[in-house]
């Protein structure tokens, strides 16, 4: 059985652009509107198994979709001034 060790941690990149650009305004509102959004990131992924197995976590590439819905919690989270953890931790209950 797959758990799931961490996701969105420990990644440097920020899980949102910055908001402050004129081109970023109307992206961020289509975004939360209609398209939603796309977080591509990296997540530790690992197997429950038996003691003294090679069952280990391992890194892994993900890209998750999110419905408009979500993008726009995130993009109002942004905007009051979260901090980036919980940015992550908004995006993997969005995930889930």
């Amino acid at each position: 059985m797959r758990e799931l060790c961490s996701l969105l941690t420990g990644h440097s990149a920020p899980i949102l652009p910055a908001s402050g650009s004129r081109g970023a305004r109307p992206a961020r509102k289509q975004a939360a509107t209609t398209t939603g959004l796309v977080i591509d990131t990296r997540a530790r992924f690992g197997f429950t198994a038996a003691p003294n197995t090679t069952d280990d976590a391992r890194i892994r590439h993900l890209t998750l979709a999110l419905p408009s819905q979500y993008a726009a919690r995130l993009f109002g989270a942004q905007d009051a001034g979260t901090g980036e953890q919980q940015l992550r931790t908004l995006a993997l209950r969005a995930a889930a």
